[in-house]
């Protein structure tokens, strides 16, 4: 418990004064050990946040030569200047640049996966599988080489904004010397 102890002053000894000044310590072992009592209790229940990773689906081996409509392909290219080159298909295609705004990169990923009417979304969801004939569109993401890992995240956070998950598929390919001669030739 805390006291208060009080000890006679030098000056009252010696004679100097009638009435007696005692000098005052308070003893504070108490109220520490209460401090550090709460400052256990607080840190052993609070929670620790856990970090946010975000699932990285990679595809399922397949064979190489398997055919894919080109329809199906958007190819997305990320710029270092907050620009996406964006294009549908893989023989001569036409570019166009968006940048990562509501009305741009989520438009562009919007229109793409409602191109067709044809989802097949209730037999995907019953069956776990994509049947033939069914819409299910596949997004390149091709990040330059200046561009920022930020870039990356926010593309992959529109894709699944829109719920690629359930309607196609997404993956993160390689920006090619090809790449840079298409994106030559059509600035």
């Amino acid at each position: 418990m805390a006291e208060v102890a009080n000890s006679p002053n030098s000056r009252a000894q010696k004679g100097g004064s009638r009435r007696k000044k005692r000098a005052t310590k308070v003893d504070m072992t108490a109220m520490v050990d209460v401090a550090f009592l709460l400052l256990t209790f607080f840190v052993l229940t609070s929670v620790i946040h856990d970090e946010f990773f975000m699932d990285l689906v990679q595809p399922p081996d397949i064979d190489v030569n398997t055919p894919v409509s080109e329809e199906r392909v958007l190819t997305l290219i990320l710029d270092k200047s907050d620009t996406v080159h964006y294009y549908q298909g893989i023989t001569e295609p036409v570019i166009h640049q968006t940048g990562y705004t509501k009305d741009g990169l989520r438009r562009v990923i919007r229109e793409h996966l409602h191109r067709h009417p044809d989802f097949c979304l209730e037999q995907k969801r019953q069956l776990g599988a994509k049947q033939p004939g069914c819409w299910a569109p596949i997004f390149l993401i091709k990040p330059r080489h200046d561009a920022e890992y930020g870039q990356v995240i926010d593309v992959l956070d529109e894709l699944l904004i829109n719920n690629i998950n359930d309607y196609g598929s997404y993956a993160i390919d390689v920006f090619t010397e090809a790449d840079s001669m298409l994106l030559e030739g059509d600035l």
